[in-house]
């Protein structure tokens, strides 16, 4: 990398063949302007930074890439020793302008980075939760209109029971009664929810679509049901208040007949059967 204070007014620039262009009239990061009364044309030039390959006494020494530049676009012209610039300084621009356009891009890549995010678009990111307390002292944030939410407010209400509640995320992979990781939350929402309100007892009901046989959707659907129930307990739920069991294939809620119908078809409910 081009190191600006190596550099120093008039110093000879050279190519690697031993070929001078000019002398340094000043230097930075990006490069070095030679002086325009040191030029073959008597103007200002440009060498980008990467075409300088080091610094030795008085003399900048560029490199082979430099050479092959001048070399393929011109060669020499004007008299022994000379170059000719006029050829190669468009090059030289164009890689001086592609090191600028590099820095600033990093430049606002890093003060994006850096920038936090304002209240608003925190917001926005993430979904909308309510502060919900418990009856046994604790708050937990809820989404509005999600299962563990519906059910909160059906336990802190008079409302009668049974009542059913569908698992809005919980679904399974075909064939499958693992729960998915993008499912858990919900779950352990449920659980602190459910563990506060030490009366109530639950209801968990599988269900599968129509492929696979209705005995193997039977026992598939029941396994799904335990998975969810063995996360609640896991999570602290009496095992006694809770039960599990089989829906198989019945009580389709879309059609078998499409793969997005068959996903809704493998859903859990919740029945809450008192409080």
């Amino acid at each position: 990398m081009l190191q600006p204070q190596q550099i120093r007014p008039g110093m000879r620039v050279i190519t690697p063949d031993g070929q001078r262009i000019g002398n340094v009239d000043e230097a930075d990061q990006f490069g070095l302007k030679l002086a325009r009364d040191s030029t073959i044309d008597g103007e200002h030039h440009y060498v980008a930074a990467d075409l300088v390959q080091r610094v030795d006494g008085d003399t900048v020494l560029l490199n082979r890439r430099a050479q092959a530049i001048m070399q393929g676009h011109g060669g020499h012209s004007g008299g022994a020793g000379a170059v000719d610039l006029h050829k190669l300084l468009p090059w030289l621009l164009a890689g001086l302008l592609a090191l600028i356009l590099l820095i600033l891009l990093l430049k606002d890549r890093d003060h994006a980075a850096a920038t936090p995010a304002t209240p608003a678009e925190t917001a926005a990111a993430q979904p909308a939760v309510t502060p919900v307390a418990l009856p046994n002292g604790k708050t937990v944030e809820l989404a509005p209109n999600t299962l563990a939410y519906d059910v909160q407010g059906f336990l802190a209400s008079r409302d009668p029971a049974p009542q059913t509640f569908s698992f809005d995320r919980l679904n399974f992979d075909v064939g499958k009664a693992d729960i998915r990781s993008e499912d858990r939350d919900g779950l352990e929402d449920l659980a602190r929810v459910l563990k506060a309100y030490p009366n109530a007892r639950v209801r968990v009901v599988g269900y599968t679509d129509s492929s696979g046989g209705e005995l193997p959707n039977q026992q598939l659907a029941f396994e799904r049901a335990r998975s969810v129930a063995k996360m609640l307990t896991d999570k602290g739920v009496a095992d006694n208040r809770i039960e599990a069991v089989s829906g198989g294939e019945s009580n389709p809620v879309a059609s078998n007949q499409t793969g997005q119908g068959r996903f809704e078809n493998r859903r859990t409910e919740l029945i809450v059967l008192s409080r």
